[in-house]
């Protein structure tokens, strides 16, 4: 990635962001509530409203300047880097999940 980027470009914040702060909480809520309680769905709802408009936010207001500061090249990296992380966070859900379900009793 090219050095002329300013950090704001390259290294995003997150300390500013009150969607991004809320979704934190509500995660960390939902992470508390057993998966048999009648409130999770709607708490799981409203975290992928949060995350969705985060990312509409994150769209219209960040991505353009990103886009006017870095070349195709850092943009290419950034993408792929990106990838990366989404693939990495993917894998890590799914053996989760994997480990959960070996954990579960034998259905009858």
């Amino acid at each position: 990635m090219a050095s002329d980027l300013p950090v704001q470009a390259t290294r995003p914040s997150f300390s500013n962001d009150t969607t991004a702060t809320r979704g934190v909480s509500l995660h960390s809520e939902i992470l508390q509530v057993k998966q048999t309680d009648p409130g999770l769905e709607g708490l799981c709802l409203r975290l992928e409203r949060m995350v969705t408009e985060h990312v509409s936010q994150e769209e219209s207001a960040l991505l353009p300047k990103v886009q006017s500061l870095a070349n195709e090249e850092d943009l290419d990296s950034m993408s792929e880097d990106m990838q990366q992380a989404i693939d990495q966070w993917r894998n890590t859900e799914l053996l989760r999940m994997a480990e959960h379900q070996e954990s579960l009793p034998p259905s009858v």
